[in-house]
């Protein structure tokens, strides 16, 4: 082993090389779980993409191709070893050594052990940006003019078929690897949301069959096998425009029914879909503190509690709860399972106030109110700017910074806004999008200690946050009282009701009604035709309206929700291998179905059917996902997000677009039919504006990646 020489000058790059080394050092030891973390990510990440190299490399070897240089990980290279006649040549930061240093075998940084070798031809390098890696093989370019060689292993004096058995080599074992990745998920098992109705969206295709909650979805255009809910999103962003997807359904009665649906893409959807929500379980999600607090304080919740019995009915399905909600009760007794300290189990009783969704009530709307008033809190840096713009207002320079709320309170009811009365929460989004950042009068009803309404006017400023115009404030609807704000216009055989704005309820066909739950109840309550609803108008005059309706539940767009938001978690079954060649199959399922959905979503995504701003992500957004993923669930959890990331690289590598490895397919599919390669300047040229592309939409993933993780919506 060769000696260091003494007396050499440390370089400016080498001093900037171990500067980098410390603050990694640094850093490792103060954040060894969060260092963990990465280092998986970073493998797992590096592995999807070295595993796509080494199929290149074991092609090339397979077909006697000369390889010269093998690397997991981009240049510079932090290792590279290589056998010599001397033994194994390692050189540690190669970079760092002098040229003619290296030529002479001599210095710190490269050594030689293990004896006298048969000389190899292949350098193995281990790269300092540990994402992927590449092979170079003698002679050659992908893409025009390679160097003349007459050495028969070179990779240009292979014929056009071997040379695409290597180009297809890293495809191959993306797939495979897929299939083993999958594997050995299956093998331990996962948790995912099996392929029930959780709920059917109205407007949307699947509200036009007999699906209802709590069916399950048990054959999708063929596949019966491994269904998962995801199963379902994919085939409808796979779909073809107008498409019709078979499905088999099996309704909680036990009989299956034959149904077709057409995925459609409405404003504002992110793809084509069926209208199919995913299913809840009767469990409380996870929570951060602040926001398990928060829940326990207003429902007497906990994270991880679940749901057994609501009104004294024993439950066991989420769909079973709403089911009794649409009773339209003011308020609901839960019974509640919770885990102790002790790893016990403890019944909890509580009650929860009830609220409504209300699209409209034969055409009545209640009054808005304030369900929370939102306070910002501002980062340094905002609060720097924020300061230096008041500054610069009080100089005349800019105009003064927008406000949020002046005087909002949770519980206001909000009777006017600039010269509407009663306003609609339509016509609360148009005033508030016409004011921004100017001064807006406001009248509210507030509560008082002695139970009596006091109307208080406020001014408040609407300012743009995220593109979006807002006051600051949580608008709901104030059901506790049998006050509508106006009728509106619907599209029922019922029209629109002649009731003053901001009428009082008071009875329905003879009833008493104090909420806006007693004038659901009531109207569902009667089996009469006729109704009668009599009502005070805000200055005081009675009135009264009667009309004729043979299904009153058409003319209720309604439904009763909880007071307060409650997270539910969702219903998860596991889908485990019951041996290895049953996690084989599913492997293989699993794969093949994945490579032609990716295929279907990049035709989607041409097509314009599907947002590429919302669905497709670049590395930024992979590697976010990943530590997502390995910082929330088990490891098993990674290993199949691997496998899904293997298919995608599979499918997006072998496209016939060049400079990728499915257009190097398509120019050597030409070569092998006409005789001779394309000529070079072609293949330059085409190749340089394959990267362009490339080049943009790596700048447009990547951006959309950022701005996705910033405003939270990864």
């Amino acid at each position: 082993m060769s000696e260091p020489k003494h007396g050499q000058k440390i370089s400016f790059s080498t001093i900037i090389w171990f500067a980098v080394a410390a603050i990694a050092v640094w850093f490792i030891a103060t954040h060894l779980i969060t260092t963990g973390r990465i280092v998986i990510v970073i493998l797992g990440f590096s592995l999807m993409v070295f595993i796509h190299e080494l199929g290149h490399f074991t092609m090339a070897k397979l077909t006697g191709i000369k390889v010269e240089i093998f690397s997991m990980g981009f240049p510079p290279p932090a290792i590279a070893i290589k056998r010599t006649e001397k033994g194994y040549r390692v050189r540690l930061l190669p970079f760092l050594i002098n040229r003619e240093r290296e030529e002479s075998g001599e210095g710190g940084l490269i050594f030689t052990f293990g004896g006298k070798k048969k000389p190899g031809e292949t350098e193995y390098q281990i790269g300092l940006i540990p994402f992927g890696g590449f092979v170079k093989m003698l002679g050659q370019e992908d893409f025009g003019e390679a160097k003349k060689n007459d050495d028969p292993r070179s990779y240009m004096n292979k014929p056009p078929h071997t040379r695409l058995a290597v180009i297809a080599g890293g495809v191959i074992f993306n797939v495979i690897s897929a299939v083993i990745f999958f594997m050995a998920a299956f093998m331990v098992g996962l948790d995912f949301m099996p392929p029930v109705v959780g709920a059917v969206a109205p407007d949307y295709p699947a509200a036009k069959t007999s699906l209802k909650a709590g069916d399950e979805i048990i054959e999708i255009d063929g596949v019966t096998k491994d269904l998962d809910f995801g199963d379902i999103i994919l085939s409808a962003l796979a779909s073809k425009q107008g498409e019709e997807i078979p499905m088999k359904v099996k309704h909680q009665d036990g009989t299956t029914e034959k149904i077709y649906l057409t995925a459609e893409k409405k404003p504002g959807d992110p793809q084509p879909l069926f209208g199919i929500a995913p299913p809840l379980s009767l469990q409380i999600a996870k929570l951060e503190p602040d926001d398990a607090n928060y829940l326990m304080a207003k429902t007497g919740l906990m994270p991880d509690d679940k749901i057994i019995s609501i009104n004294n009915q024993d439950i066991e399905y989420f769909w079973q709860m709403e089911e009794i909600l649409q009773s339209h009760p003011a308020s609901v007794s839960l019974l509640v399972e919770r885990k102790t300290s002790s790893n016990q189990t403890a019944l909890i009783e509580t009650t929860i106030p009830m609220s409504m969704a209300i699209g409209h009530i034969c055409s009545m709307v209640p009054r808005l109110k304030v369900e929370s008033v939102e306070s910002p809190q501002a980062s340094l840096i905002q609060q720097v700017f924020n300061n230096l713009r008041k500054l610069l207002a009080r100089a005349g320079i800019v105009k003064e910074s927008a406000k949020y709320t002046l005087g909002l309170k949770e519980g206001d009811v909000i009777i006017g806004i600039a010269d509407v009365n009663y306003p609609t929460y339509a016509e609360l989004r148009e005033i508030t999008e016409s004011y921004q950042d100017k001064e807006l009068s406001m009248k509210v009803l507030r509560s008082q200690e002695d139970g009596l309404g006091k109307i208080a006017e406020i001014t408040v400023i609407p300012v743009n946050k995220k593109g979006r115009i807002i006051i600051g404030f949580l608008p709901g609807l104030d059901v506790e009282n049998p006050v509508i704000a106006k009728t509106i216009q619907t599209n029922t055989n019922l029209g629109k009701l002649d009731i003053p704005d901001g009428a009082t309820i008071s009875k329905i066909n003879g009833a008493k009604v104090s909420s806006f739950f007693e004038i659901v109840q009531q109207l569902l309550k009667n089996n009469d035709t006729e109704y009668t609803i009599e009502f005070i108008s805000p200055e005081g005059k009675k009135g009264s309206i009667s009309f004729k309706a043979q299904k009153i539940d058409e003319l209720i767009n309604a439904s009763a929700v909880f007071g307060c938001n409650i997270p539910f978690a969702q219903l998860e079954r596991t889908y485990k291998a019951d041996g290895p060649v049953n996690a084989i199959s599913m492997g293989f399922r699993k794969t093949f179905r994945f490579l032609k959905m990716t295929y279907a979503s990049i035709r989607a995504m041409i097509q314009g059917r599907v947002s590429a701003a919302k669905s497709a992500a670049g590395p930024i957004g992979i590697l976010h996902m990943s530590y997502t993923i390995v910082s929330q669930e088990p490891l098993v959890y990674y290993v199949y997000f691997i496998g899904l990331i293997s298919t995608a690289i599979a499918v997006f590598n072998f496209l016939p677009f060049p400079p990728l490895d499915g257009g190097l397919a398509v120019f050597l599919l030409i070569e092998k039919i006409k005789g001779s390669p394309v000529n070079t300047k072609i293949q330059a040229s085409i190749a340089g504006f394959g990267w362009i592309l490339i080049g943009a939409l790596a700048i447009y993933v990547t951006f959309n990646d950022i701005a996705r993780i910033i405003t939270g919506l990864f």
